[in-house]
């Protein structure tokens, strides 16, 4: 069977349009036929891109697999065109499936569900930390007017200074490992992964 053949109708969206938002239910799975969408996460009160989906991807279908509320907000990034395909065509054909490969499939959308929620933070606290770099530039102002301070004060200064660079290469440390686990990890993903027809 085509993919699009499962899909119960095809919709065109206009540019900025909200798709589905992060925490409601999802009545559809849609595939991008036409165009590209951004994928935004609310992390800590604000809304961070965290992705972008374009012609050929899926999305809402983990939330009909693992009947999850949204955990994500897909807006159009431009004109699109996407196949939807409804909650109950989707889940008749994930029934026709033999119990333990739903139980399987299950597992895999939880995970997948976990990891996803994970990733929306580290790419949240990425920009903090470019947000910080660009402030700390600004710190070179103070050089020359340090250098006119009582002793007590400049000594203070310099010890938040050092502290500040212990911190950022803390952060380093931090970055590298979690880089060396990303690489190590694994996801039980031993399936032969093949572009569908």
């Amino acid at each position: 069977m085509n993919l699009d053949e499962i899909f119960d109708r095809t919709q065109k969206i206009s540019d900025g349009h909200l798709i589905f938002e992060e925490g409601m239910s999802a009545s559809y799975a849609y595939l991008i036929k036409v165009g590209k969408a951004k994928v935004l996460k609310n992390i800590n009160g604000e809304r961070v891109q965290i992705g972008t989906l374009k012609k050929g991807d899926i999305f809402g279908d983990m939330n009909l697999l693992g009947r999850f509320k949204n955990s994500a907000t897909v807006v159009a990034d431009g004109n699109l065109e996407v196949g939807m395909v409804s909650n109950s065509t989707f889940l008749e054909a994930v029934n026709r499936l033999s119990p333990e490969l739903r139980i399987k499939i299950g597992v895999m959308v939880k995970e997948l569900a976990h990891i996803s929620e994970l990733n929306g933070h580290l790419i949240a606290r990425l920009q903090e930390l470019e947000s910080f770099k660009e402030r700390i530039s600004d710190l070179k102002i103070f050089e020359k007017e340090i250098g006119e301070l009582p002793d007590l004060l400049s000594k203070v200064i310099f010890l938040l200074a050092t502290r500040l660079k212990t911190s950022n290469e803390g952060c380093a440390q931090l970055a590298a490992q979690l880089e060396e686990k990303i690489k190590n990890l694994n996801l039980n993903a031993n399936i032969i992964i093949q572009k569908p027809d």
